[in-house]
């Protein structure tokens, strides 16, 4: 019972899950302020570790970022060209790709600390919402690849610049696909015995 507690109370600290007298704990739904709270966080994070980057990157991190926003850009296209045909497996390896290429901006950043909080920020809360809606909207074309070349320019305006565009857009991303969601009953949204249960959407 342990081992049970400390996860539901860590997940509960990082607001997937709500604990309430008489009802148990059940899945946390996030209100659309909450969404942008988190987006707002991540944005100062991100842009203060491309501003760094920009600074402190070696010329090998830079060659090497453009490289694998390439491949997270290439990955996208993929499956949104054909959302039907995207498995578990390929939109796992896009989002580690993803999630790779905004902690190895991170790295580049030389600010242990700050990587640290990234990696926090990038629990990837709203992806098993995000990927279930996915191919909807596509994104722009080498969409990684152009931040990661402003990025890597060395310019750190231009990589501020760059990141903040990114990150709002990926807010705006967020905000459309979730919106079916945020109409979810939560009175019937529980954690019974281990096992998530969703009855019904609110009409």
């Amino acid at each position: 019972m342990l081992p049970v507690s400390e996860a539901l109370q860590r997940l509960e600290q990082e607001l997937l899950v709500e604990s309430g007298r008489r009802v148990g704990t059940r899945i946390r739904i996030p209100t659309p302020q909450e969404i942008r709270g988190f987006c707002i966080v991540r944005e100062a994070l991100e842009t203060q570790a491309a501003r760094l980057f920009a600074e402190r990157a070696s010329a090998t991190e830079r060659r090497d970022i453009v490289s694998l926003a390439a491949e997270v850009d290439r990955l996208y296209e993929e499956n949104a060209e054909h959302p039907e045909q995207a498995t578990e497996a390929s939109l796992h390896q896009l989002r580690l790709s993803h999630r790779n290429f905004h902690l190895r901006i991170a790295d580049g950043s030389s600010c242990p600390y700050l990587r640290q909080q990234i990696e926090k920020n990038q629990h990837l809360v709203f992806n098993s919402f995000y990927d279930k809606l996915f191919g909807a909207r596509r994104l722009p074309k080498n969409w990684h690849v152009s931040m990661a070349e402003s990025v890597a320019s060395g310019h750190v305006d231009d990589a501020d610049q760059a990141t903040r565009k990114h990150v709002r857009h990926h807010l705006e991303e967020i905000m459309y696909r979730l919106e079916p969601y945020l109409s979810l009953d939560h009175g019937r949204i529980s954690l019974d015995h281990g096992r998530i249960t969703t009855d019904r959407l609110a009409p």
